[in-house]
């Protein structure tokens, strides 16, 4: 999907991406890794509604913020 996003916008989205990524790297040598991953996907989320891409924010939901 493409979002229409500014460039500041933009590198704020790579931005909250590499953290979730860098997370799924860290999770791999520490299981209970958490970090800044909740803050991540709640922000990169927010982002997803406003420029309506809704199914990415649920998958956010999905994977990064339910208990």
């Amino acid at each position: 999907m493409k979002l229409n996003l500014t460039s500041e916008e933009r590198s704020i989205k790579l931005h909250y991406e590499k953290a979730l990524e860098n997370t799924v790297e860290c999770r791999k040598a520490e299981p209970n890794f958490v970090g800044l991953s909740r803050e991540a996907a709640y922000n990169l989320s927010l982002i997803y509604m406003v420029t309506g891409a809704n199914r990415l924010a649920q998958t956010l939901y999905r994977q990064w913020l339910s208990i």
